[in-house]
C-alpha cells in the first residue's frame, strides 16, 4: 500500500484525473448490468437437472412454461369461454419468441369448470424474454367481461423479481445516500469531510456495476447481485473512508497535510487494508457452494471490496492531500459532533463491572439466539412475489385446480435397463406402484398423460408432474411417475424422501430417477448445507491468520470471531422470529435460503470491520503504554464514534431493503441491519470491552508484543 499512498501525495492531480476516466468510462455501462443479471441462479447439477434436460431433448419439452390461466365469471358460457380462450392463443402465437405448446382446447384435462390453462414455450433467454413478455402479450390478449387472462410461471415470476430489485434499489439509494450523508455531517460536524467518504462509496459502487456488466458478458450474472453490490460497495467504502477521513483529522491538526497522510494510511490505513482483506475472505467463502447464484455473489461482492480498497489507498489520499488544510477540526460546538464524553461511559462500565456486563451482554444476546432454532429455510417460489400479484394468484390457481396446493411433487424417471420396454418392465412398474402407494409418505402416484405438441406447434414445453405420451413412437424405452407427497417441499420429511433416490435407484430392470420440484429444493438445500461447514472452516481459518498478523496476538483473533459469530446468529434468530411472527411484513415463516448465506457472507466482513478498527485502536495505545485498561479506554473511545457512525450509515444503506417488495430483499435488508445494530453496540460497545477486562494481559499474549511494547 505504501508506494500507491507515496504515488498519491506526489501526484495527487493526477491520481484524481484518472479515477475520473474509470468512473467516466465504467459508470456508463453501470446502468446496463441489470441486461446481464436476470436469473436467480439457484441452479444445481443434479437429478433434477438430469430429469428435466432429458425430457426436454428426447421430447422437445422445454423446462420452464409461462403459464395462461383462464377464468371464467358465473355468467360466462362455455361456447363463448373456449372462443375467449381460443382468440387469446392465436393472438400468443403470434408473438415473435414465443410459442403455444399445449392448448386446453385439444387436451381436456387442461380445463375444469371455469378455469383453463395453456402453455407456452418461450425461445431464446427466457428471463430475459420475460422482462418484456408481459407487455407485448397484454397488448395483444382479447378483453372480456366475464373472462380473465393472468400470466404464471417461473420465467413470469422471474422476471416480476428483476423489475421489483430494480425497483426496490432505486428506492433504496433515494433514501438512503442523503441518509448518509446526513449521518456523516453529523458525525464530522462539516460537509466537505462528510462529502468525501460519499464520493468515495459512489465511485466504487457506480465502477464495479460497470465492470461487472463485461463479466455477465462472459458468463450471466445472478439478479440478487443488483442488491448485494450497491449495499456491500456503499457499506465498506463508505467505512474504510470514514476511518480513514476521521484519522486524517486528528492528524492534520499538527503536521501538514502530506505528513499527515502517510501517518493517517500508516495506521488507520494499515487497519482497512487487513479489514478489506478479512472482507473479501468472508465473501470467498460463498464459493465454496457450487451454484451460479452464490458465485455471482461472491464475484461482485469482493470486486467491490477490491475497488474500494484501491480507491481509499488512491483516491482519498490524494484528495486529503488537496483539501488537507480545509478538514481541520474546529472548535466543538454543542450539537456539532457526537459528545466525546459518552463513548468512554460505555467501556469504563465495563471495566467497572466486567462480569455483571458479560453476563448481562451474553443474556440479550442468548434471547436473540433462541429463536434460532425454530428458522426454517425454503428455495423462493411465487410466493416471494408481493400478496395480491397477479402472477402469484394465478399460480396458486394452477396449482389449486390442476396439481397439488398442498403437497410436494416428484417426478419418478423410469427406464428400462437394456433399453426395452416389454412384459417385465411393465409388471415390475406396476409392482412398484403398488408398493409406493402404501408408503406413509405418499398421498398419490400414478402414471399420467402429457399432451405433445400438434403439427402446427414449434415447441413444447413441460408441463411438470404430468407424464407424456408414447403415441408417438417416443418414449418407449421409458415412463414418467407423478408423485404427490404429503408435507411441503421444505421439509425435513420430503427432502429425506426425495434424497433417498440420488444418483438413481435400481428396481429390477428398471433404473428410477427423481426430479420435479421437491427434488430440485432438496438438491438446493443440500448444494447449500453440506458445503457451509467448509466455507465457514475457510473463512475462519485465513481471518485467524489474517488477524494473527495485524495483531500478533494469539487469543484476540479468537475472540474477534467469537464475537462476530455470536452477532450474526443473534441476528438470525431476531430474523427467524420475525419471519414466524409475520413482523415488518414478511409472512411465510420461511427464510430464502440464500439469505443466511448472504447475510453471513456481509455481516462477517462488515462486523470485521468494526472489529479491526477497535482493536487496532486499543492495540495502539497498549504498544505505548503497555496499560490494559487505559488501553480500553482510550482506544474505544477514540473509536466508538466511528464504528457508531459506521453502523448507523450501513443500516441507513440497508434498512430501505426491509421495504421491499420481494420477500428475499425484505429479508437481506431486515438480517443485515438487525446484525450490525447488535454487534455496534452490544458486542463492541459493552461485551469486548468487558472480556478483554477480565483477559488483562492474556488479551496481547503472542510472539512479538513484548519487543513493541519496549519499542
Amino acid at each position: 500500500m505504501e508506494p500507491l499512498v507515496r504515488l498519491s501525495v506526489r501526484h495527487p492531480s493526477a491520481i484524481v484525473f484518472l479515477w475520473l476516466v474509470f468512473i467516466a468510462f465504467f459508470g456508463g455501462f453501470a446502468s446496463k448490468l441489470p441486461t446481464v443479471a436476470q436469473g436467480h441462479g439457484l441452479t444445481p447439477k443434479g437429478d433434477a437437472e438430469f430429469v428435466q434436460r432429458h425430457i426436454a431433448t428426447e421430447y422437445g419439452i422445454p423446462p420452464n412454461p409461462v403459464i395462461l390461466v383462464f377464468e371464467s365469471d358465473d355468467g360466462g358460457t362455455m361456447p363463448a369461454f373456449r372462443a375467449f380462450i381460443e382468440i387469446a392463443l392465436e393472438s400468443a402465437h403470434a408473438v415473435p419468441g414465443i410459442s403455444v405448446v399445449a392448448s386446453p382446447l385439444e387436451h381436456a384435462d387442461m380445463m375444469k369448470e371455469r378455469v383453463a390453462y395453456a402453455m407456452l414455450a418461450l425461445n431464446g433467454n427466457a428471463s430475459a424474454i420475460a422482462s418484456d413478455m408481459t407487455d407485448r402479450l397484454n397488448s395483444r390478449m382479447p378483453r372480456a367481461e366475464l373472462y380473465r387472462i393472468t400470466m404464471t410461471g417461473k420465467p413470469v415470476v422471474q422476471g416480476l423479481v428483476n423489475e421489483a430489485s430494480r425497483e426496490d434499489l432505486a428506492k433504496a439509494e433515494r433514501f438512503g445516500i442523503p441518509a448518509a450523508c446526513l449521518l456523516l455531517w453529523l458525525a464530522f460536524g462539516g460537509l466537505l469531510p462528510a462529502l468525501i467518504p460519499v464520493v468515495a462509496g459512489i465511485v466504487a459502487v457506480t465502477g464495479t456495476m460497470g465492470m461487472l456488466y463485461f463479466a455477465g458478458k462472459l458468463e450471466p450474472l445472478s439478479v440478487f447481485i443488483l442488491d448485494v453490490v450497491p449495499m456491500a460497495g456503499l457499506a465498506l467504502c463508505l467505512d474504510f473512508a470514514l476511518l480513514i477521513v476521521s484519522r486524517f483529522r486528528e492528524e492534520v491538526a499538527v503536521h501538514p497535510p502530506d505528513r499527515a497522510v502517510f501517518r493517517t494510511m500508516a495506521t488507520s490505513g494499515r487497519a482497512v487494508l487487513y479489514s478489506g482483506a478479512c472482507v473479501a475472505v468472508g465473501l470467498a467463502g460463498t464459493l465454496f457452494i457450487p451454484l451460479p447464484m452464490f458465485t455471482s455473489l461472491a464475484l461482485g461482492a469482493i470486486a467491490v471490496t477490491l475497488v474500494s480498497l484501491m480507491i481509499n489507498a488512491t483516491l482519498l489520499p490524494a484528495i486529503l492531500v488537496i483539501v488537507g488544510p480545509r478538514l481541520r477540526r474546529k472548535p466543538k460546538r454543542q450539537g456539532s459532533q457526537f459528545p466525546h464524553l459518552s463513548w468512554e461511559r460505555l467501556p469504563r462500565l465495563a471495566i467497572k463491572r466486567p462480569i455483571g456486563t458479560s453476563l448481562f451482554c451474553g443474556g440479550l444476546l442468548l434471547a436473540c439466539l433462541l429463536p434460532l432454532g425454530g428458522m426454517r429455510v425454503a428455495v423462493p417460489d411465487a410466493d416471494s412475489l408481493p400478496r395480491g400479484e397477479a402472477a402469484r394468484e394465478a399460480f396458486h390457481t394452477y396449482r389449486e385446480r390442476f396439481s397439488s396446493d398442498t403437497g410436494a411433487e416428484v417426478d419418478l424417471l423410469a427406464r428400462a435397463a437394456d433399453g426395452r420396454w416389454d412384459r417385465r418392465e411393465q409388471q415390475e412398474l406396476s409392482d412398484f406402484l403398488a408398493n409406493m402407494k402404501r408408503d406413509p409418505m405418499v398421498r398419490f402416484a400414478s402414471i399420467a398423460q402429457l399432451p405433445l405438441p400438434n403439427k402446427r406447434q414449434a415447441g413444447a414445453e413441460l408441463q411438470q408432474h404430468r407424464t407424456f405420451s408414447t403415441a408417438s413412437g417416443r418414449g418407449d424405452d421409458e415412463r414418467l411417475i407423478r408423485v404427490i407427497l404429503d408435507g411441503d417441499s421444505a421439509s425435513a420429511e420430503t427432502r429425506n424422501w426425495v434424497r433417498d433416490w440420488q444418483g438413481g435407484l435400481t428396481q429390477g430392470s428398471l433404473i428410477l430417477y427423481a426430479g420435479g420440484e421437491a427434488t430440485y429444493e432438496q438438491e438446493v438445500y443440500d448444494a447449500v448445507v453440506l458445503h457451509l461447514p467448509l466455507a465457514l472452516g475457510f473463512v475462519l481459518v485465513i481471518n485467524y491468520i489474517l488477524l494473527f498478523a495485524s495483531f500478533r496476538s494469539v487469543l484476540i483473533p479468537l475472540k474477534s470471531l467469537l464475537m462476530n459469530m455470536i452477532s450474526i446468529c443473534a441476528a438470525f434468530g431476531v430474523l427467524a422470529l420475525a419471519a414466524r411472527l409475520g413482523l415488518f411484513g414478511m409472512e411465510g415463516g420461511r427464510i430464502a435460503i440464500m439469505i443466511p448465506v448472504f447475510i453471513f457472507g456481509l455481516v462477517f466482513g462488515i462486523s470485521m470491520d468494526y472489529g479491526v478498527f477497535l482493536i487496532s485502536r486499543i492495540s495502539e495505545v497498549y504498544n505505548r503504554t503497555g496499560d490494559n485498561a487505559l488501553a480500553i479506554v482510550e482506544g474505544t473511545s477514540q473509536s466508538g464514534k466511528i464504528i457508531s457512525a459506521a453502523a448507523a450509515i450501513m443500516i441507513a444503506v440497508t434498512l430501505p431493503f426491509a421495504g421491499g417488495r420481494i420477500e428475499g430483499v425484505k429479508q437481506l435488508g431486515i438480517g443485515i441491519s438487525t446484525a450490525i445494530l447488535i454487534d455496534a453496540t452490544v458486542v463492541r460497545m459493552l461485551l469486548v470491552p468487558s472480556l478483554m477486562t477480565m483477559m488483562g494481559s492474556w488479551n496481547w499474549w503472542g510472539p512479538g508484543r513484548k519487543r513493541r511494547i519496549n519499542e
